[in-house]
């Protein structure tokens, strides 16, 4: 379509698929060995690129010649797609741009409200408002804020170490699963093992001089569960 150059609505439902289609099979699949991420995130972003540009382009007339149902239909479209730009997007500031100069009908829609307290809690390495903000995420924002999960993690459990460095402190690693948003208290504590954090009787020992960035023989944290997003594929697939 990018070498026809079409332009039309029919084509932006297209795109859209594609994008969520990208979306999806990014957080499926990150942990296939022959799942290519870079090549993936690539798509998604062109994809991105492009629906940015038709949702500007037909908002207009959407609004002035298609009947009320069709243009709301077309607002809450854009403001999902808008809102999952923004969290697949989080370490760009560009992105947060792009949501202030949309126009108010679709920046004061809620789940790009949601987007945007979650893209300031990234901002501001605010890990527990961050993860209790994914966790209401509805199912395609929750699959682009997956890519994040593993970054925000490690730069929460660096923050810990440093904020309650001390041989005498003592953290419950089941707490800690609530505060990370993982599925157990078995994967907390296998996330503090690799990024050498010691536990002892259900508790992390939280010290700044063991905590490690990433050991060098494994090439995956052990935290890239599915989490928070404990749903069937099809219901994503299936939106236009």
């Amino acid at each position: 379509m990018t070498i026809q150059r079409l332009h039309c609505v029919r084509s932006l439902g297209i795109v859209r698929q594609c994008f969520i289609y990208f979306i999806y099979s990014e957080y499926r699949l990150c942990q296939s060995p022959h799942f290519s991420l870079h090549l993936t995130a690539g798509l998604a972003q062109r994809c991105a690129s492009q629906l940015i540009q038709l949702y500007a382009q037909h908002y207009n007339v959407m609004m002035d010649r298609a009947p009320w149902a069709e243009a709301a239909s077309f607002q809450e479209d854009w403001a999902e797609f808008a809102a999952c730009h923004l969290i697949y997007n989080l370490d760009l500031v560009e992105a947060g741009y792009h949501i202030l100069s949309l126009p108010p009908e679709i920046r004061y829609q809620n789940v790009v409200q949601l987007s945007w307290r979650v893209f300031l809690a990234h901002r501001h390495n605010n890990y527990v408002r961050f993860f209790q903000l994914v966790q209401q995420l509805p199912q395609l924002l929750a699959c682009a804020a997956h890519r994040h999960f593993t970054t925000c993690r490690r730069k929460a459990l660096k923050v810990m170490c440093t904020a309650y460095s001390s041989r005498n402190s003592r953290f419950p690693v089941s707490q800690l699963s609530k505060v990370l948003a993982l599925d157990s208290t078995e994967n907390a504590a296998s996330l503090c093992a690799y990024h050498g954090i010691e536990t002892d009787d259900g508790c992390a020992i939280l010290m700044k001089t063991a905590f490690r960035e990433e050991p060098p023989h494994q090439s995956k944290s052990p935290d890239q569960e599915q989490s928070l997003m404990s749903f069937k594929a099809t219901s994503l697939l299936s939106q236009s």
